[in-house]
Parts: structure tokens; sequence; C-alpha cells
């Protein structure tokens, strides 16, 4: 058994990438910087706790208005007319609920190695800047994300017709959980099979998107594509497009397009391949990677839902070497450093570094390499037996 103080050890690793974020990103800001010392402010203060709940809640009220969805458009107005539904403890507790709910689902789903660590990892969790910042708005990706994860859990269970409604749902609630489709067929080399998934998705989610009429719908997708037509940006707006805005690298565009696109493909190919044979945990961390970056508008408190999938790639080894050791450092410290508020960010003097899209870039790549590892080990047992 290998020493806690080993760097074979990835308690020890992990430990290492958590000191390093911490003090980078968390004690320097709040002690060191400033000539007086400040509480750490943790997320963007609002006038109004829950705003974002309650502007969509006056939203669906006006008749001339489409609250993210036709199905919205039914679902707001109700509880915005409520005496249980239009207050901040309502979506609060919902929240909470849903949190409980998706880590859950994970642990049903994944086989943990090390469940201390993953519990440690679920307790920063819940003090991270994506959790409180998605709490103090009102927000409701954890909502949405709770809903893909029992249509994904749901679809391992070789049922179809319930998680294609259950995800039809969440993509109703928030548009980028579409990205998440391709890890709802559980074995991609069951054509007959998977082309029924792709079927039930594609009905349910035309039936909740048109339930109001075609009129409506038109009127939705324009409004969804003036929105997402935007001009300016800040920096907590971690997309892809939003970095091309502020800093003008149009040119990593298609880099990075390709390569989500090129990775999404090959775990669908390993998974053909190999039948059942990819790993759970990468694929869903590279997804809600692309869900972070690849939305025109993707704001800080969407960091809530990593939260679910990262710590899974993190908590899966039991020995390391030097080359899953650097892998797994460098993951890790990527990964805590968006525990912490862009507001930390801004003693570095380097503007590029105070969005999150490099860090969410970075991630995407280096948990790609750990699945090849993973991949490569796999395979090395496999011919062993």
């Amino acid at each position: 058994m290998n020493s806690i103080l080993s760097f074979r050890n990835p308690l020890t690793v992990i430990g290492l990438a958590y000191l390093a974020a911490y003090f980078l990103f968390y004690f320097i800001p709040t002690f060191c910087v400033t000539d007086s010392m400040s509480f750490f402010e943790g997320v963007p203060k609002a006038k109004t706790l829950g705003l974002d709940f309650f502007a969509t809640l006056k939203m669906s009220l006006n008749e001339y208005m489409i609250p993210y969805s036709p199905l919205g458009k039914l679902l707001f107005p109700i509880v915005a007319k409520s005496n249980w539904g239009n207050n901040f403890y309502f979506i609060t507790a919902l929240t909470l609920i849903a949190s409980a709910v998706s880590f859950g689902l994970v642990s049903l789903m994944v086989k943990i190695e090390n469940k201390w660590l993953f519990f440690t990892l679920l307790i920063l969790y819940l003090s991270s800047y994506g959790f409180l910042f998605e709490i103090e708005r009102g927000q409701w990706n954890i909502l949405a994300m709770s809903l893909v994860l029992a249509a994904v859990y749901l679809s391992r269970k070789d049922m179809i017709i319930l998680p294609a409604i259950l995800f039809a749902l969440a993509v109703s609630l928030k548009l980028y959980p579409i990205l998440f489709a391709p890890a709802l067929i559980k074995d991609y080399s069951r054509i007959k099979d998977s082309l029924k998934m792709v079927l039930a998705v594609c009905v349910s989610n035309a039936v909740l998107f048109l339930i109001l009429g075609v009129s409506i719908f038109k009127w939705y997708v324009r409004i969804m594509t003036k929105y997402s037509d935007i001009k300016t940006s800040w920096i907590g707006n971690h997309s892809l497009t939003s970095f091309n805005i502020m800093y003008g690298y149009n040119w990593i565009n298609p880099i990075v397009v390709v390569l989500l696109m090129f990775m999404i493909a090959w775990f669908i190919y390993q998974n053909y391949k190999n039948h059942l044979h990819s790993s759970l945990p990468h694929f869903l961390s590279i997804l809600a990677l692309t869900s972070c970056v690849l939305p025109s508008v993707s704001h800080d408190y969407k960091l809530s839902i990593l939260g679910f999938f990262i710590p899974l790639v993190l908590c899966r080894h039991k020995e390391l070497n030097l080359m899953s050791g650097v892998v797994l450092l460098v993951t890790s410290f990527a990964y805590f450093s968006t525990l912490y508020s862009y507001v930390n960010f801004y003693y570095f003097h380097v503007y590029i570094l105070e969005t999150k899209f490099l860090v969410l870039l970075a991630l995407v790549v280096f948990i790609f390499v750990d699945y090849l590892i993973w991949l490569k080990e796999s395979e090395q047992k496999t011919s062993l037996r």
C-alpha cells in the first residue's frame, strides 16, 4: 500500500494541486495583495437574491416574451402566480434537491475508487464559486443537469421513452443540455437500439418545443438567435464566442470546435468498437466542458455543473506512474482554479488569464489525455486475462 506522502498516491498529487490553487486564487488575493485585509468576494453581488429567477418569472407573465422555451411559457407563469413558487427559497430548495439527486445518480452510475476523496471534493463543490453563484442568481442549471443525469442513468437500464422525456425537459429548461445527447446511447454497436433512442429524443424535443404551436416556436427561435448574437462580453462569460470578442483571437474558433467534435467522436468510436469499453466519467466531463465552452452565452454560474463530473475522473486512480501523475496534477489544479471567482485572478495583471475559457480548454485536453491513459491501462488488463 502506498504511503499517503508518496507521489504515486493520487491523494498526495490532488492535495498538492489543491494547496497550489488555494494559495494562488484565495490566500494571496484575499490577504496579500491589498493594503488591508478584505473579505473574499465569492460571487458578483446582485441587488436581489434570485435575480435571474425573478426576472424570468416576470418575463413569463408578459404575453410578448418567451422565457427560454415554449414549455417555459407554460410552466413559469404557474410558478409566478403561486404562493409557494414565487420566492427565493423555492428555487434554492429545488437546487439543493437537484444537487443531492445528481450526486446520487453519478455514484450509482460510476464505480468510485476513493469514496472519501469524492466526499471531500463534494464539500469543496458546495463552497465553490460556481455553486454559490448559481444559488445567488436563482439559476436552474443544476436542476436541468439532474434531469440529464436521470436520463443517462435510465438509458443504462435499457429504457428509451422515459430517458428521452426527461432529457427533453432538461433541454427545455436550458438549451445546452442537448450537447449531452451522445451519452444517452448505452452501446453504439447496437445500431437498432441507438436509432430508437435518437428517434425518441428527436420526437420528445419536437413535442415540447412545438407545444404552443409552430408560430410560437418560430418566435422563440428569432428571440434566441438575436440573444445569442452577442457583440460585447465580459470575463464572467467563459464561452469561446466571448473569448473571441474580448481578445480577438478568431483563429482559435475552428480549432476548438474541431478539437471538441473530434474528442466526442473518439468516445463514440471507442464505445462502438469495444462494446461499452468506454469511460463514462471522462465522456460526461468532456460533454460538460463542451457545454461550458460552445454556447455563445455561458456565464460563470454554469461552472456549477462541472462538480458532478470532473471529480469522478479525479477519483478513478489507485496508483500513479509519472505520466498519469503529471496529468492528474494539472487536471486537478485546473479544476480547483474554477472553484474561485474571476475577481481572484485580477492581481496577475494578465487580462487573458481572468477569463475561465483557457482553464476550461486545458481541462478538456488533459481529461482526454487521462482517458487515453485509462484506455491503455484497460486494454493491458484485458490482454493479461
